[in-house]
C-alpha cells in the first residue's frame, strides 16, 4: 500500500499546469479519451484498495494509521521514503499534545502485549511503538490481529521512534505522563532534543496500577492522569 501511495504522489507531482494542456480545440476526442482512461484507473486503484481489506480483513482505517506513521521522520527513512514521495496531505512533522503515553514493543511476550493494549485501549491511552513488525503496514496489522485472535482491534496505536528518544524510553512498558505540548524535532530525529519535563514509570503491571501510582504524586505533569482515572470511575 505504501508504494502504491508513493507512486500516486510520483504521478501528480507530474501534472502539468493549466496554460501547458492541450486545449479542447486542439485535441478534441483526444482529451475526453484520457479523462475517461483517468476516471477508470481512480476506479481500479480505489477497487484494488478494497479487494485488499477485504482479501485480509484488514480495518478500514488502516490507510489513515499509516499514513499517520509517515508523519515522522525515522518512519520515512526507515522505509526509504523521501520528502518528494509523500502522499498529498502529509506533513513531514508532527506535534503531539501533552497526555499520556504507554510506550511498548512488539517484541514484548504476547500476554503482556495483549494486556497493555487492552488496558489502554479501555483507558484511552495510545500506545507509542518504536516501529512496524518487518518493516511492514500489512505485518503489523496481522501481528494486532493475531494477538486479539478475532476480537475487535480497532484500538489507537502510534509508530513513532522520536517518541521513545524523546523521553528515553529504553525499557517497556513504560507509562509516560506530561503536560508538555511535544513540537517538532528541533534535531535530527530528536537526537539532541530537551527531554520534556514529564513524569514516568515502568512495569508489567496493570496499566491502572501505573497511572494510579503516577496520581499520587500529585505533581503538575500527573494531571493527565488524574484526569483520566476520574473519567474512569
Amino acid at each position: 500500500m505504501l508504494r502504491t501511495l508513493t507512486l500516486l504522489t510520483c504521478c501528480v507531482g507530474s501534472i502539468l499546469s493549466a496554460e501547458q494542456l492541450p486545449s479542447a480545440t486542439t485535441h478534441g476526442a483526444l482529451i475526453d479519451d484520457r479523462l475517461e482512461e483517468a476516471d477508470a484507473i481512480g476506479e481500479d486503484l480505489q477497487s484494488r484498495l478494497r479487494l485488499l481489506q477485504q482479501e485480509f480483513d484488514l480495518p478500514e482505517d488502516i490507510t489513515a494509521r499509516a499514513l499517520d506513521s509517515l508523519e515522522n521522520g525515522r518512519v520515512r527513512q526507515m522505509l526509504n521514503i523521501g520528502p518528494g514521495d509523500l502522499p498529498e496531505g502529509v506533513a513531514e512533522d508532527r506535534r503531539y499534545p501533552g497526555g499520556v503515553f504507554v510506550f511498548a514493543s512488539f517484541s514484548m511476550p504476547e500476554p503482556s502485549l495483549k494486556a497493555v493494549l487492552t488496558d489502554a485501549a479501555d483507558l484511552g491511552i495510545p500506545v507509542v511503538f518504536n516501529g512496524f513488525v518487518e518493516n511492514s503496514v500489512l505485518a503489523t496489522e496481522q501481528r494486532v490481529r493475531s494477538i486479539y485472535q478475532g476480537s475487535d482491534i480497532s484500538h489507537g496505536f502510534i509508530i513513532d521512534p522520536t517518541l521513545f528518544t524523546r523521553f528515553e524510553v529504553t525499557a517497556v512498558p513504560t507509562l509516560v505522563s506530561t503536560m508538555v505540548n511535544l513540537d517538532v524535532c528541533e534535531t535530527q530525529g530528536c537526537d539532541a532534543d530537551e527531554v520534556p519535563e514529564h513524569d514516568r514509570i515502568a512495569g508489567n503491571v496493570p496499566l491502572r496500577h501505573l497511572l494510579e501510582i503516577i496520581a499520587k504524586g500529585e505533581t503538575a505533569n500527573a494531571v493527565p492522569v488524574q484526569v483520566i482515572l476520574e473519567a474512569d470511575q
